[in-house]
């Protein structure tokens, strides 16, 4: 048996399912987070064509993530971190599962001042890759100034299982062990010894062995805390931070990663 194929009917079905596509992207796009609005006369005017080539971009690719997250990273980088919030939400209606706008929407709302929101796009990058390691750092913060210090613990535990020289997890974890003295200090140890000039990590050190009743090795923790560069830096790696920062106008990174520290 032969069939007969009806090659203008094959075209109306392309026709009629590309019209269908095209107003379901459109219904989409209306109830997706609104690209944010920017003035380019508010930026330096060095910086305005930067920001006018990603914004203009994105308004071309509105259902484009990598084009929305871009100008988020423009926008963030140019000290706009409300504007690129907007963008990372969006990116990430867009794309649920694209990690680097949930991870930056948690760093956009922490530099907002926004706790509660910052932890919901940590959580939300947590569950999309659970073992990045500055999510995870990033939520412990956020989890112990909310009081919530068991389930920080079992994070920065999980990461020691993953890295078990990591200063950041490792100081961290030191700090959250008020009944374990002795466990407090081999991690806050443990974080010196990757990171000997670690202050916070020094600092708490001493006050743990002064506690301790172990005079002597405090002190000579306390020269060491004195003798340690005072300029901030996180010690971890942050790529996609980093890459952020590479983006500021003019401006070295103002907190950078140590690359033996992870």
């Amino acid at each position: 048996m032969f069939w007969r194929t009806d090659p203008s009917a094959g075209d109306r079905v392309v026709r009629a399912t590309s019209c269908w596509l095209l107003l379901a992207l459109a219904g989409c796009s209306e109830s997706l987070p609104p690209l944010p609005e920017v003035s380019l006369e508010t930026f330096a005017p060095a910086n305005q064509s930067r920001v006018r080539s990603a914004y203009d971009r994105a308004n071309a690719n509105p259902l484009s993530p990598a084009a929305v997250e871009g100008l988020g990273k423009t926008l963030f980088a140019h000290g706009r971190p409300e504007s690129a919030a907007a963008c990372f939400e969006r990116c990430l209606a867009l794309d649920p599962q694209g990690f680097a706008c949930a991870y930056l929407l948690g760093v956009a709302r922490s530099e907002q001042g926004l706790p509660v929101e910052a932890r919901a796009a940590f959580e939300k990058a947590e569950g999309i890759q659970w073992r990045d390691i500055p999510t995870s750092v990033r939520l412990v913060d956020l989890l112990a100034q909310a009081g919530e210090l068991e389930r920080a613990r079992e994070i920065l535990e999980r990461v020691l299982r993953m890295e078990p020289s990591s200063a950041a997890a490792n100081y961290r974890l030191g700090t959250m062990l008020p009944d374990d003295p002795d466990r407090a200090i081999r991690h806050l140890e443990a974080a010196v010894r990757t990171a000997p000039g670690y202050r916070d990590a020094l600092r708490s050190l001493a006050l743990a062995l002064r506690q301790a009743g172990r005079t002597a090795e405090a002190e000579e923790v306390d020269a060491r805390f004195e003798q340690a560069d005072p300029a901030p830096r996180r010690y971890y790696q942050d790529p996609l931070v980093d890459a952020l920062e590479a983006l500021r106008p003019g401006s070295p990174e103002s907190e950078p990663s140590l690359p033996d520290a992870q």
